[in-house]
């Protein structure tokens, strides 16, 4: 008796390049990015560093302030 079998051919076509691609141009514009401010700031010294960091706390305490109305809703009457 002779064997059967099934044989199933797929075909694909891969679009995801041109997305990757485009992903690493962006890291690399953004690593560049990174470069030039770490750069900028050690040139500028401590000062502007330190600016930065009060920049970025002050960021912080607003997405905290959000995320605390946030947890308050579920128990604030909204009607």
């Amino acid at each position: 008796m002779a064997a059967e079998f099934a044989q199933i051919l797929i075909r694909a076509k891969d679009d995801t390049k041109s997305a990757f691609d485009s992903a690493q141009r962006n890291m690399r514009g953004l690593e560049s990015s990174a470069a030039k401010l770490s750069g900028l700031l050690s040139t500028i010294g401590i000062g502007a560093g330190l600016s930065v960091v009060g920049l970025a706390a002050f960021a912080k305490s607003g997405i905290d302030a959000a995320d605390g109305l946030n947890e308050m809703r579920p128990t604030a009457s909204t009607t």
